[in-house]
């Protein structure tokens, strides 16, 4: 409980706190003993760049994997999928990336067919506020479904024209909740995403080489993936 880790954190005798997990608990960890050194691996809002000059249905692949293993609930999972708006606009792209996401099976662990499961909680006031509010621009290609009757399932769910600076776009929701965002092209993709306030893991989709370049000199990550799925 609080007491037991605020008591722990702070003793004496401890010279070092290495911590994984989430940034609220880091932030507490350093206000209850700002003078013990802290490592902390934490939170992740961690976004995929598509140019028109990416693989489109490779694009797919990655991001439907990054996005929705684990049901999304890896601090590298993809939760952001910045697209250039000539891909944006483009309704067979929109049409794939949907089926790709529809066809994921959800449900019990136990079952072995499925490739999305439960949720380690059905108590994550961030993701429930993403699911029952929209912000301006913002619509379902896939909308949200439970499976379940105490809400621990939630089925791969994609919100469309999610704007910069929204709330799908800054928090981590940390569900199988993925934000798309359309974006002019890659410098503006690259300003965005080293805008938000998290930095673990970046991925990029582009057979340019000077684009991937460009990407790799600017993009402000600890991982950084090309061409690839981001989780690692």
């Amino acid at each position: 409980d609080r007491s037991s880790l605020d008591y722990l954190t702070a003793h004496p005798s401890v010279k070092h706190i290495i911590l994984t997990g989430g940034t609220d608990t880091a932030f507490r960890l350093l206000e209850n003993n700002p003078k013990t050194p802290l490592s902390a691996e934490t939170g992740g809002k961690n976004a995929i760049i598509l140019t028109a000059n990416g693989d489109q249905d490779h694009a797919i692949q990655n991001v439907v994997s990054s996005a929705f293993g684990n049901a999304g609930q890896k601090c590298s999972a993809c939760s952001l999928f910045l697209v250039d708006k000539t891909i944006y606009n483009d309704e067979n792209f929109k049409s794939k990336l949907r089926d790709a996401v529809t066809s994921l099976r959800t449900g019990s662990v136990w079952d072995t067919m499925n490739m999305v499961g439960p949720m380690i909680t059905n108590d994550n006031d961030k993701l429930m506020h993403a699911i029952n509010n929209l912000e301006p621009g913002e619509s379902w290609l896939v909308p949200p479904r439970f499976l379940d009757e105490k809400q621990y399932v939630l089925a791969p769910t994609i919100k469309w024209g999610v704007q910069p600076g929204s709330y799908s776009c800054n928090a981590e929701l940390f569900g199988p909740l993925l934000s798309v965002v359309c974006i002019e092209n890659l410098q503006q993709g690259i300003n965005w995403v080293n805008s938000l306030d998290y930095g673990l893991t970046s991925g990029l989709q582009s057979l340019d080489e000077g684009e991937q370049k460009l990407w790799k000199d600017s993009i402000m990550a600890g991982n950084l993936y090309i061409n690839r799925g981001i989780t690692g």
